[in-house]
């Protein structure tokens, strides 16, 4: 029973997760300059939180689906998310034991917004979906996307300790 609860909870945060980045980060870049934009990525953060209680298996399956989900919504393409998030669920699996702190897991956190952010960016490029130079993507986009999600993950790190308890 616990093992549904705390599926039906891994569903509820990646259901909220893209939620929030679609509709409340689309009203935060209203009120930015026209050239700074910037992302939220609980999911990632859920995936710090949700690793240990599901099985390599399920977690993957997981989050193969949910980047399904977001290649076709954000990209109208398939192969961006799909790839980058059993990557970065691989990752997190592999250096689990980083992760039992606050202070790791935020670092943690740092280092796999870096990997999607660069990787998408990368992936976008080889598959010719953007030209924007690299340079205006780490000032105007990723600098902008860590703090963001640095914040954000202060803000939620209660309610994501007492929920996977």
């Amino acid at each position: 029973m616990a093992i549904f609860k705390s599926f039906f909870m891994m569903l509820f945060f990646l259901f909220l997760s893209f939620t929030f980045d679609s509709q409340v980060v689309l009203v935060l870049n209203i009120f930015l300059p026209n050239n700074l934009v910037l992302s939220s990525h609980m999911s990632l953060i859920a995936l710090l939180y949700f690793e240990k209680r599901f099985s390599n298996f399920g977690i993957y399956l997981i989050y193969l689906l949910f980047g399904l989900l977001i290649d076709g919504y954000y990209y109208h393409t398939f192969g961006l998310a799909v790839f980058l998030y059993p990557l970065l669920v691989y990752l997190v699996k592999k250096h689990s034991g980083l992760i039992l702190m606050t202070s790791t897991r935020f670092l943690m956190l740092l280092a796999l917004i870096l990997i999607f952010e660069g990787g998408s960016y990368c992936l976008a490029s080889i598959y010719g979906l953007t030209n924007y130079p690299i340079n205006l993507e780490i000032t105007n986009h990723l600098m902008q996307t860590l703090v963001f999600n640095s914040v954000l993950f202060l803000l939620t790190i209660s309610i994501f300790n007492v929920v996977t308890e």
